[in-house]
């Protein structure tokens, strides 16, 4: 297995049990969010985000 895949691996355990963001985990990785959000679809691994804090954090970004 590549470096890559494991540290998105490892990053994922971390956001599973709330050890790291999303955020903190993409960019640890070196990849996008969206990329890590799609790592995590592919993994199987639920977000515990709610909606609110996921448009939050939407407006968050487009604000900047």
């Amino acid at each position: 297995m590549e470096r890559k895949q494991l540290l998105i691996q490892k990053y994922l355990e971390l956001y599973k049990t709330g050890k790291c963001s999303i955020d903190k985990a993409a960019e640890s990785v070196g990849i996008t969010v969206a990329e890590m959000m799609q790592e995590a679809v592919k993994a199987g691994v639920k977000s515990s985000e709610t909606i609110a804090e996921y448009r939050k954090g939407l407006e968050l970004l487009t604000s900047k």
